[in-house]
């Protein structure tokens, strides 16, 4: 069966998406390749968001019945609507977010710590690269069962699924973010009479910061990954457990819309990031 809504839906978003492509391509080909500006930017990332909105209109028409359909865009947004008015979506975001804030400032902490380190000092770097490149090749997922016999399936399970998924990242980006930088500056620093404690305080942390910070938006992403994996199991709470639930009784439009949240939160962490990099190193840029 057809739902002729969710198919004129798709075919209205279709329409703009074409028309926001076809008015960029022109303004640039008038403007011979000179930047088109900000609003031009927008309307062709408004297409974007259209062509995809268009092709979930578009599987949701032909996917109307059974644990199997597809609920519309209208239909997620609704149902989101509807846990931020009882404050199911609140309750269980905030139980994500305080999750993830505590186990990625600690890896965070701990991995920038040790790359630095590592990417400084020889000793340190014979140390710690070996064993963390041996752990880095383990799946996370492989330590949760690990997890959950020593941390049982708590807070501080997943506090420790979200450290162990990127914390051995952390410390092999930042080493490479520390091996990224001009031999020369280092050069400075010794002829200057620094050692090398000095030349890593003044040398290498101011000037690998702006890539550490793209290191630690980078593995955000991962880490909000392994924390649905671990509050799938067990949790009482958080975005991850609000998908298990809604799963389990069927309810699609709940589902669809925790995942939606996500994205959501992906981005505006992500901008959140960026902003920061953007106004704090501006000499990076």
């Amino acid at each position: 069966m057809i739902d002729l809504a969710n198919l004129l839906g798709s075919l209205v978003l279709t329409l703009v998406a074409l028309a926001g492509v076809v008015r960029y391509s022109s303004v640039a080909k008038l403007r011979r390749g000179i930047d088109s500006g900000a609003s031009r930017n927008l309307e062709l990332t408004i297409a974007g968001v259209s062509a995809f909105l268009a092709v979930w209109f578009l599987v949701a028409a032909f996917r109307t019945e059974g644990i199997t359909r597809v609920p519309s865009p209208l239909l997620t947004a609704r149902s989101l609507v509807e846990m931020l008015g009882d404050g199911t979506l609140a309750a269980n975001i905030a139980a994500s977010v305080g999750r993830i804030v505590v186990g990625f400032s600690c890896a965070a902490f701990v991995g920038v710590s040790l790359g630095w380190l590592a990417g400084t000092f020889l000793l340190f770097n014979q140390l710690v690269m070996p064993t963390n490149s041996f752990l880095r090749y383990i799946p996370p997922t492989a330590f949760v069962t690990l997890l959950i016999v020593y941390f049982g399936i708590g807070d501080t399970y997943k506090y420790s699924v979200v450290f162990v998924s990127v914390v051995f990242f952390i410390v092999q980006m930042t080493v490479d973010a520390v091996e990224d930088i001009d031999v020369r500056y280092r050069e400075m620093g010794l002829l200057s009479g620094m050692d090398s404690v000095e030349i890593l305080r003044h040398v290498i942390v101011p000037g690998t910061l702006p890539r550490v910070i793209d290191v630690l938006r980078v593995n955000l992403s991962g880490a909000w990954t392994f924390l649905v994996a671990a509050e799938v199991i067990g949790a009482d709470g958080g975005i991850g457990h609000l998908i298990a639930i809604s799963q389990r009784f069927g309810r699609i439009e709940n589902l669809y819309a925790a995942i939606v949240t996500f994205g959501f939160i992906g981005i505006v962490t992500d901008w959140l990031f960026k902003h920061f990099s953007q106004r704090t190193f501006r000499w990076a840029r």
